[in-house]
């Protein structure tokens, strides 16, 4: 006789059928009781068989649950049963006909979250096909169970849905033959478990399944048991899309050697390595012919890491097997000035044993900072280290700086700039002891020629350097150090309005007007010593900063 002994009520307000003593039978999966509705749901018992009736899947009971009755399935295969889907739901790339166990997915468990890989055998076609979702066991209705996940490079969860790539033939262009990236899952899955493949479209309809059998990798051997694989690659860059995946959002005034792009393998056994996008190892395809000119442009790019004879990957997509591949895209974006930067470097003479200590400032296009960013800036290995008693000669020098260790409003952007510095030699025996050019070009004249500050008395100099034309001074003061311009808008600098002298540490800010009045320092002026003059325009809003420029002071 049914009873209820428990006293146990669906949601639906209606007991659920339970007859603990009745005869070992089968039940349609479609008439169990899940704890949900109780109105035609009924409890099977502890060996009792369930099936589907769609796809013929069956399963025996293992165990109820002692407080509400809800069944835990196992499923099982008997050897005249077929479990294939039918010949409409095949993955193309298999022949004709299905196989009930023709492609299986493969588990890395010995990484968190574990990797998941299905048989690159599998292919799916159809230029229609955009992405797949894996759901353990069969059910693929609402409420299915996926257990896909994909993750971005930094390890934030992503998506349930797997991408699709394309698969490299041999003999002719692929447009549309696909296979199914490596994806990531939390799920724990045992040898032999089922899952499925659901294949989707770009408007999100299904257009392809396919059942997989879980093998765990742990219990393969290979060549090599200690061999870590390269499960993919990604890409760090100052400008990476925090919204949209893969994507470079590139301002329009930026040069494209401040990208500054690191690759970055990935491997199965978490480990990763960083190596700088060159063309050597990592190489980004097709941003060589990028041109930025129209905000909203659109770039397909693709980076590539070539495998070393010693790396094995878990899928490659050229011919050889050779390479990783990952898609991206560079998105043109409105103007950032905060990046368009310039340094300004001058040489300090510290004694004729240390010779010229070089000192150096930092502005941008937008005109709102001007820092001193000496412990900063770095010479490149490339143009050799500066030499501070390199007396007589040129020195050509590669610097570079890291916005973000100036501030940490700015993303980890590299400034690289060429620079021209002359020692003429020490200023107690050289009338003009050095010239700088911020930029090396090879039109513009150097900075600081015949250019010097006569000490006048105790505490005052004088920044007029024998010159009695304002318009000469301010050309070789001001416009000689090629302050920042914005092509955009200006053809020339703004004109500055007020000059600020810095001497040891302490500034004085004075009007255009005095350039050539005798001005007072704030502590006894020392000839030999080096003041700085920064420029500036004052409006009804705020201080514009232009440049700065620096000379030493003469008997």
């Amino acid at each position: 006789m049914p009873n209820n002994t428990l006293g146990l009520m669906g949601t639906d307000g209606i007991v659920p059928i339970y007859n603990p003593e009745g005869r070992w039978c089968y039940w349609s999966i479609k008439e169990l009781w899940t704890g949900e509705t109780g109105a035609n749901r009924f409890v099977p018992k502890v060996f009792d068989y369930v099936i589907d009736p769609e796809t013929f899947t069956t399963w025996i009971v293992d165990h109820l649950d002692p407080v509400t009755l809800i069944p835990t399935l196992r499923e099982i295969r008997p050897a005249n049963m077929s479990f294939s889907l039918s010949e409409s739901d095949v993955l193309f790339g298999v022949g004709p006909g299905t196989q009930s166990d023709t492609y299986r997915v493969y588990i890395d468990q010995s990484v968190t979250p574990h990797i998941l890989a299905v048989d690159i055998r599998l292919r799916v076609a159809g230029s229609m096909a955009s992405y797949a979702k894996i759901f353990k066991g069969s059910d693929l209705s609402d409420s299915g169970q996926v257990i896909s996940k994909v993750y971005d490079s930094n390890g934030n969860y992503i998506s349930q849905s797997i991408p699709l790539e394309l698969v490299a033939e041999d003999n002719h262009v692929n447009y549309s033959i696909k296979s199914i990236k490596v994806c990531h899952t939390t799920e724990e899955l045992v040898d032999g478990e089922i899952v499925t493949a659901v294949i989707y479209s770009d408007t999100g309809h299904v257009v392809s399944k396919r059942q997989l059998l879980v093998e765990n990798t742990s219990f393969i051997r290979s060549t090599n048991a200690s061999q870590k694989y390269v499960s993919h690659i990604s890409l760090e860059c100052p400008f990476l899309s925090q919204s949209l995946d893969n994507t470079i959002e590139f301002p329009l005034n930026v040069p494209l050697n401040a990208l500054n792009m690191m690759g970055v393998v990935h491997y199965s056994d978490g480990s990763t390595l960083k190596l700088p996008v060159n063309g050597s190892k990592f190489t980004m395809h097709g941003v060589d012919q990028y041109v930025s000119s129209i905000v909203g442009q659109r770039v397909d790019l693709v980076l590539s890491y070539a495998l070393s004879d010693n790396e094995v990957a878990y899928a490659n997509t050229n011919v050889n097997g050779r390479y990783v591949t990952e898609a991206y895209f560079l998105l043109t974006t409105n103007p950032n000035n905060s990046y368009s930067v310039k340094l300004f470097g001058y040489p300090y003479f510290i004694d004729e044993n240390n010779g010229y200590q070089m000192r150096w400032w930092m502005f941008n296009l937008d005109r709102n900072i001007s820092f001193e960013v000496t412990p900063f800036v770095r010479f490149s290995e490339n143009t050799g280290p500066y030499d501070p008693k390199g007396y007589g000669y040129l020195q050509r020098k590669s610097v570079n700086l890291n916005l973000r260790d100036v501030s940490a409003a700015f993303k980890p952007f590299i400034h690289t700039q060429l620079v021209d510095i002359v020692l003429n030699g020490p200023p107690t025996v050289d009338n003009n002891a050095w010239n700088v050019s911020h930029e090396s070009i090879s039109t513009r004249t150097a900075y600081g020629i015949g250019l010097f500050a006569k000490k006048i008395g105790n505490n005052q100099l004088n920044l007029s350097s024998g010159i009695t034309d304002f318009l000469e001074w301010k050309e070789r003061f001001y416009k000689q150090t090629y302050p920042l311009v914005n092509n955009r808008t200006e053809l020339v600098p703004p004109n500055p309005t007020h000059f600020i002298i810095n001497y040891e540490g302490i500034d004085t800010e004075y009007e255009m007007d005095d350039w050539n009045k005798d001005l007072n320092a704030a502590s006894a002026v020392l000839i030999y010593k080096t003041v700085s003059v920064k420029f500036i325009k004052r409006t009804s809003t705020g201080d514009i900063q232009l440049a700065i420029a620096a000379v030493v002071i003469k008997p």
